[in-house]
């Protein structure tokens, strides 16, 4: 009898310990990283792939050139924003100008963009960009100038 006690006892403690096992279901995995704010996504390097105008609601690309396809935009941690574009000149070779500026967002979906022109007297000239798409990858811009909206779609 003394034999089937012990048998039932180790038994017991054998599913015991089988069955107290540390419960890994319960334990909350880690909460997903925070979403990128506007500025973060914005800073960096943008490379153009297109641009145009918007006529009655209708965005018509303009032709780039093989210089022109080369434009950059950066906008800068330290709130610099700088377009590096590119003409054909009459040597059919690319030159490059660039223009430097400052930029501080309005609102998630506006950034201004401040030019001190460099010609006497100097004066600042700003512009004024609607964001309408802004990932990890991808700028889409317009501005109105003079009446007319033009839009830039860029990709880092």
């Amino acid at each position: 009898m003394r034999k089937i006690i012990t048998a039932l006892t180790f038994t017991g403690l054998l599913f015991l310990a089988i069955g107290c096992s540390s419960d890994d279901s319960s334990t909350l995995p880690p909460p997903p990283p925070p979403e990128p704010t506007t500025q973060e996504l914005l800073i960096g390097k943008w490379n153009i792939q297109e641009e145009g105008e918007v006529v009655n609601g209708v965005k018509k690309a303009f032709e780039m050139d093989a210089c022109s396809t080369k434009d950059t935009y950066e906008f800068t941690k330290d709130l610099k924003y700088i377009n590096e574009y590119h003409e054909t000149t009459v040597n059919n070779d690319c030159s490059t100008q660039i223009d430097d500026a400052t930029w501080v967002l309005k609102d998630d979906q506006s950034l201004l963009l401040t030019f001190i022109a460099d010609v006497l007297p100097l004066t600042t000239i700003t512009a004024d960009l609607k964001i309408t798409r802004l990932t990890t990858t991808e700028l889409h811009l317009e501005h109105i100038e003079d009446g007319e909206t033009y839009y830039l779609l860029l990709k880092k």
